[in-house]
């Protein structure tokens, strides 16, 4: 609908974006309207256009923040934050803070866009230069895509294109991390132990031509190697938190780098019953290891789980290979040890976005035969001082005849 004259209302303040490549262009932009010079249209939040030659009138008291739009290119990663200090949302308004980026783009480009933030709940918009479009958007609690899960997005047109990273809860700030292209999608490396052969890990790259050629920024840990595929594995000879930057290139050579923390641990001892309290990230390493000695049939469960962040995630594992469980957050099942021998609780933060303090508890039953009077199995509680509040302890008797026993029911 043409236009001579449009009139926005301003709250409490007016946001003012100075793309860099035409510094004479301005975007003023209040908590819901956006008024683009260059493209002489207005943007509303249905990103309906209004064409024509724009006059703008301003009514309100407002103070005016200079928002930059900051250039990318492809194969581009960005360490960036949010402030309280930064422009609210093209996308979302209000009070939700956000970034804008441009690049340039041809007709028929395919690209993928992600960031990540262990610090607030992502979201991430494109929008086209080139016709005003919306072409995509995505929300996540530490990670957003575009595409959503996998694949890339073809660019419609030529010209230049807007990138608005987003805290898309209102009030949320922090660091993030932010990606256009080609780019490394392991978020963390699988934990080893010292002399103990490392569980070979595959690194994963996308939007980018395949094929990918893997490399690392100086030398591994003695006793690693990495294949040219992307291919992780050997036997660390060295405990520590080892800091390893590995890059890949695609068959377009554009280059990209990520460095992931590896874990090579010395595993504490396990004291069943017993609440405790461990910290990875940040300064320490994203894995902890637990160490536990059992019998055959012995049960147990994973309790009182509880941490800050993200939360971490909890592996069992024990002789012979054996998992009893992979990647929970949460509390278990009853789980039968299938043999004596050691046992293993790996801690793990699988984001490695920052610091996380946890705590858990191995709670333990054992099973008697009737014939040698009853059982009574007491669930371990809370001692005092711990960081969770006491639970209260249950007890069930279990009672078997020789021959048929019955398994525990967790209560």
């Amino acid at each position: 609908m043409p236009a001579s004259n449009v009139n926005l209302n301003f709250g409490q303040r007016a946001e003012k974006f100075r793309p860099a490549a035409s510094p004479d262009t301005v975007v003023l932009r209040n908590l819901t309207e956006v008024w683009c010079s260059a493209a002489r249209r207005v943007l509303w939040p249905q990103y309906q256009d209004v064409t024509g030659s724009v006059e703008v009138n301003f009514s309100g008291t407002f103070t005016t923040i200079d928002c930059a739009v900051t250039p990318l290119v492809v194969g581009d990663v960005v360490n960036g934050a949010l402030t309280a200090d930064d422009c609210t949302s093209l996308w979302l308004g209000s009070w939700n803070y956000g970034d804008v980026y441009s690049f340039s783009g041809v007709a028929g480009q395919q690209i993928a866009i992600d960031v990540t933030s262990g610090a607030f709940y992502t979201g991430l918009v494109l929008f086209s230069e080139p016709d005003g479009g919306w072409l995509g958007s995505s929300t996540g609690p530490t990670h957003s895509r575009i595409p959503a899960t996998s694949g890339v997005i073809t660019l419609p047109a030529t010209g230049t294109y807007l990138i608005e990273v987003i805290a898309y809860y209102q009030g949320q700030t922090g660091a993030y991390t932010l990606t256009l292209g080609l780019a490394i999608r392991t978020t963390a490396l699988n934990p080893g132990r010292s002399g103990a052969p490392l569980v070979p890990q595959q690194l994963t790259a996308d939007s980018g031509p395949p094929p990918f050629l893997w490399s690392v920024v100086g030398a591994l840990p003695a006793g690693l190697t990495l294949s040219p595929d992307g291919v992780l594995s050997g036997t660390p000879m060295e405990a520590g938190c080892f800091p390893i930057t590995f890059t890949v290139t695609d068959a377009d050579n554009t280059v990209v780098e990520k460095t992931l923390t590896l874990g090579v641990l010395l595993p504490q001892p396990l004291q069943l019953n017993k609440d405790l309290v461990g910290h990875i990230g940040g300064t320490f390493c994203h894995a902890e290891v637990w160490e536990f000695s059992a019998v055959a049939g012995q049960q147990v469960r994973l309790r009182g789980v509880h941490s800050t962040g993200s939360g971490p995630a909890f592996d069992l594992a024990g002789p012979d290979g054996w998992s009893g469980f992979t990647n929970l957050k949460t509390d278990s099942d009853l789980v039968t040890l299938p043999a004596a021998g050691t046992y293993r609780i790996t801690v793990r933060d699988p984001s490695e976005l920052g610091a996380v303090m946890y705590g858990f508890r191995l709670e333990e039953t054992t099973v008697t035969d009737i014939n040698s009077g009853s059982t009574t199995t007491t669930w371990g509680s809370s001692p005092a001082g711990s960081l969770r509040p006491a639970a209260t302890s249950s007890t069930s008797t279990i009672h078997s005849a020789t021959g048929s026993m019955s398994p525990t029911t967790a209560s």
